[in-house]
């Protein structure tokens, strides 16, 4: 079967949605899937990776969210871009896909969803992020939900990264019936627990660093700064260094970038704690419920206890205390600050391997990247191949958001 991605990003950009989409590549033989990617490079940029097969197309917006470039951005939103309309057809020609698959981000989502009805092939659709926020500098809200719901009522199956965010979509747009996709794990790094944690405690962040972020993560390098008897290293593999407003005495921030998978797992095992900070203003908090953070599963492979911080009814949150993957602070005055990070501290051997435990137990359940992947493919009503015995394709479900725990 040939399956054709339409998608604003490359292959190779850095975020949550093509760690998704690589994932379910890596298991695309196994289902007998040709897969091709579609990209506009008015995104990202253009990148050449023999990888991932695809094609580039340029849509009339610019990076610039002002002026012209806003207006072109309007444009293509409202499906008066002929230039890239025709880019996408002369694709669907040469390729001749089977299916497609739409990702509902940035400014080219509704021309790529115009080109792929067109084609009276099944169309799916992976909700990464809200797409309403991500085109909020071009277009009213009320016109992006109107033009988001027409396009999500139309798709075969809608995949979610969340089941906050599939109850998102039943409540605001009436889609009874998706299935939660996500990052997954496809090897597990084990790690011997410490005894206690050293003089020197080594954080690891890992992923992009949001502005959403960026208020929780000073409160927490500043609260570090309460116990000048420890030394902490704060371990960042980012594309964007993090400069703390306050940088205690006791606290140093290393920058390594992005770095390799490999040089990544190395880092892991050097640090005691995985990083995620989450954000408690009432303007992000749309985002951090609906959200999936693939922090979670990088920590799970790795078997680093995750420190979050952040409101109880964040996906993000809910997942690692559900799975107990770490310590969870949902409180994020000074003094609760300090207070969590002085329960940090006193984490005991017993406790770590406890966490250690339930990392390996999520690693092969609830973020199994096989299972996640058969859930995608099976959508299609493909099965996968093994010794010559079909796995069955599993049924949608309707009316309600099943867990992965319960998958």
């Amino acid at each position: 079967m040939k399956l054709l991605f339409f998608q604003e990003f490359h292959m190779d950009a850095k975020g949550g949605g093509t760690y998704i989409l690589r994932r379910l590549h890596r298991f695309a033989p196994e289902y007998g899937v040709e897969p091709f990617y579609v990209y506009d490079i008015n995104g990202e940029g253009f990148y050449e990776a023999d990888e991932y097969p695809g094609r580039a197309f340029s849509t009339r917006r610019r990076q610039y969210r002002f002026g012209l470039g806003r207006l072109a951005g309007f444009a293509t939103i409202a499906g008066f871009d002929p230039g890239a309309h025709r880019q996408l057809r002369q694709v669907i020609v040469d390729f001749q896909p089977d299916v497609l698959h739409l990702t509902a981000h940035g400014v080219s989502f509704p021309i790529m969803a115009r080109a792929a009805f067109e084609t009276g092939r099944p169309v799916y659709l992976s909700v990464h992020d809200l797409w309403h926020q991500t085109v909020r500098p071009y277009i009213p809200e009320s016109l992006s939900h109107g033009i988001f719901g027409r396009i999500a009522r139309r798709a075969k199956e809608i995949f979610v990264v969340s089941d906050e965010m599939g109850e998102y979509l039943k409540a605001h747009y009436g889609i009874r019936s998706w299935k939660v996709v996500h990052d997954g794990v496809t090897k597990v790094h084990e790690r011997q627990a410490v005894e206690r944690l050293p003089e020197t405690i080594r954080l690891l962040y890992v992923g992009m660093v949001h502005s959403r972020q960026m208020k929780m993560l000073h409160q927490l390098v500043r609260s570090l700064g309460a116990f000048p008897d420890r030394q902490f290293e704060v371990h960042f593999c980012t594309r964007t260094p993090y400069t703390p407003e306050l940088n205690p005495g006791n606290v140093r921030i290393i920058f390594h970038g992005w770095v390799s998978e490999e040089e990544l797992v190395a880092r892991s095992h050097e640090s005691h704690l995985g990083l995620l900070p989450l954000s408690f203003e009432p303007e992000d908090a749309l985002f951090y419920r609906t959200s999936f953070m693939t922090k979670i599963t990088f920590y799970t492979a790795v078997q680093l206890p995750i420190l979050c911080f952040g409101p109880e009814w964040a996906s993000a949150a809910r997942i690692v205390r559900e799975e107990g993957l770490g310590l969870t602070f949902t409180d994020n005055s000074d003094q609760a600050v300090v207070e969590s990070l002085r329960k940090m501290l006193t984490l005991t051997a017993q406790d770590y391997r406890h966490f250690i435990g339930n990392m390996d137990k999520a690693a092969r359940s609830r973020f199994d990247a096989a299972t996640i992947a058969h859930r995608f493919y099976s959508a299609m009503g493909l099965t996968k191949q093994t010794s010559g015995a079909a796995i069955p394709a599993e049924t949608a479900h309707a009316g309600a958001s099943k867990s992965m725990n319960e998958q």
